[in-house]
Order: structure tokens, then C-alpha cells, then sequence
């Protein structure tokens, strides 16, 4: 009997760990193409989807946390600063009271690198977006990651400014 119950403890730990290491946390990160050149790093949570802008070289998403990426590749002869300002523009014009949180020029290895915090309403829901123009000539790239609401913001941020700041060469 004691031979029995110590065996099928023994399972049932045995079960237990099998059961605890098979469930992902979903904050494992995978590295995407953004095209033959760039990558970021996307968390596994998140799915890739078509459905946030037709022009975009790269989307994600996670609707349950509404957390969002999206990646866009153009070319340009402006100054860094300039395609940074018609950029930023955009996210600012769909934006009631649109406020500039943080920005400046960062490197990102050898590249050369804006970055802009960008905070509004739309529709009276607050929006928290962090943008990052990268020059690499002759183009320039975007990402931009947001989310909905000061709480995800507080418990999202760091992990959208990471998917930003991993954009790197293939």
C-alpha cells in the first residue's frame, strides 16, 4: 500500500511539472523580418494580422491587452527631423489635444534614430503611442506601438518601448 501511494505521488508531481512547464507565459520573444534587411522583437502573445493599415510592412496585435505594432518602410531624401515631423504628424492629427510626452535622437547600433512619445484622446479613450523613425539610406523606416488607457500603459509600456528599441539588421 505505502509502495502504491509513493508512486502515485510520484506521478502526480511528475504530471504537475510536465503541465507547468508546457504553459507558455507568452512573454517569450520571436524575432520577425520586418523585410530582408530589419527585425524586431515580438512578444509570442502577440498575432500577426493585416488589419490595422493597408501600407504597413509589419502588424501586430494583442486585442485583450490592446496593445498594438506596426512597421512601415518609405522612401525619402528629407532630413531624419523632417520625415520625424511629418510622421509624428500623423499619429498627432487623429488625436484630441495631442501632447509630445518625450522625445529625441537615439542610435540603434550604427543607425541613426528618432524617437517620440505621443499621448492623446480619440473618441474620449486616452491613446499612448511611442514611435521611432530610423534612417537607413535611402529609406527610412517606422515603428510604432501603442495602447489604450493610463493602467496599460503603466503595465504595458516597457514591453512596447522593448519591441520598439529591438529593431535591429537581419
Amino acid at each position: 500500500m505505502f509502495h502504491c501511494l509513493s508512486g502515485m505521488r510520484l506521478l502526480s508531481a511528475f504530471l504537475l511539472l510536465v503541465t507547468i512547464a508546457s504553459c507558455k507565459s507568452g512573454n517569450e520573444l520571436v524575432t520577425v523580418s520586418i523585410d530582408e534587411n530589419y527585425s524586431l522583437e515580438i512578444p509570442s502573445h502577440m498575432e500577426k494580422t493585416d488589419e490595422l493599415r493597408e501600407d504597413a510592412i509589419l502588424q501586430y496585435r494583442n486585442r485583450y491587452r490592446n496593445c498594438y505594432v506596426i512597421a512601415f518602410k518609405q522612401s525619402s531624401d528629407k532630413s531624419l527631423r523632417d520625415y520625424q515631423k511629418e510622421a509624428v504628424s500623423v499619429l498627432t492629427n487623429y488625436l484630441d489635444k495631442p501632447a509630445i510626452t518625450d522625445s529625441g535622437i537615439t542610435k540603434l547600433g550604427e543607425l541613426t534614430a528618432f524617437y517620440t512619445g505621443v499621448f492623446g484622446k480619440m473618441e474620449q479613450e486616452q491613446i499612448y503611442y511611442d514611435h521611432l523613425t530610423i534612417k537607413s539610406p535611402p529609406h527610412f523606416y517606422e515603428v510604432c506601438v501603442w495602447t489604450r488607457g493610463a493602467d496599460r500603459r503603466d503595465r504595458y509600456g516597457e514591453e512596447l518601448k522593448k519591441i520598439l528599441f529591438s529593431f535591429k539588421p537581419n
